[in-house]
C-alpha cells in the first residue's frame, strides 16, 4: 500500500458516513478512525508494515457503518473557575459514566467542588490536564450518548 491509496481511504471515511474503516492482512491491521467531535482523522496500527510488499497477499477491507443507535455528544463544562482536578481513581478515556457520577472537582478558594454528570454515556475526550486552571464555562470532558431509537 502506497501513501496515495492510504491518503484515498483518509478521504474515503472522511466524506462519508463512516466512523472507521479497517484494513487487515493476516495478523496486521490498520485502522482509519473520524473523530466526529472535532472532524479530525486518527490512524491506529503499523503503516509500514502494511507496505506494497507486505500487502501482496490477501486483504479484507471492513467498513464500521454508523450503529443503528441514535448517536449524540454531550460536553461537560466547567461550572467554576479554579484548578481542574481529577479524581482517583481518574475517569479517563473510554470510561463509562452514569448520570450522577462525580468526573472530577474544581478547586477554587480552597474548595473542592464536584463537577457531576448529568448523562448516562462513554468519555470520547479530555479536554484539560490534571491541575490545570479553567475558566467557567470550558469544555472539560465529551462524552458520547447513546440512544436506542423508539420501537
Amino acid at each position: 500500500m502506497n501513501l496515495d491509496e492510504l491518503q484515498s481511504l483518509v478521504d474515503m471515511v472522511q466524506n462519508s458516513q463512516l466512523r472507521e474503516i479497517t484494513l487487515k492482512q493476516g495478523d496486521r491491521r490498520l485502522t482509519i478512525r473520524r473523530d466526529p467531535l472535532r472532524g479530525t482523522m486518527q490512524t491506529v496500527g503499523d503503516i509500514e508494515s502494511l507496505s506494497d510488499a507486505s500487502m501482496s497477499g490477501s486483504q479484507d477491507l471492513v467498513a464500521i457503518e454508523p450503529d443503528s443507535q441514535t448517536v449524540s455528544y454531550h460536553d461537560v463544562t466547567a461550572p467554576y473557575v479554579g484548578i481542574f482536578c481529577h479524581l482517583r481513581p481518574m475517569v479517563g478515556m473510554g470510561s463509562r459514566i452514569t448520570n450522577g457520577q462525580t468526573l472530577c472537582t474544581i478547586q477554587s478558594m480552597d474548595i473542592h467542588n464536584e463537577v457531576v454528570v448529568d448523562v448516562d454515556g462513554q468519555v470520547i475526550d479530555i479536554h484539560v490536564d490534571d491541575n490545570q486552571p479553567v475558566e467557567f464555562g470550558q469544555i472539560l470532558y465529551s462524552i458520547e450518548v447513546n440512544s436506542s431509537p423508539d420501537v
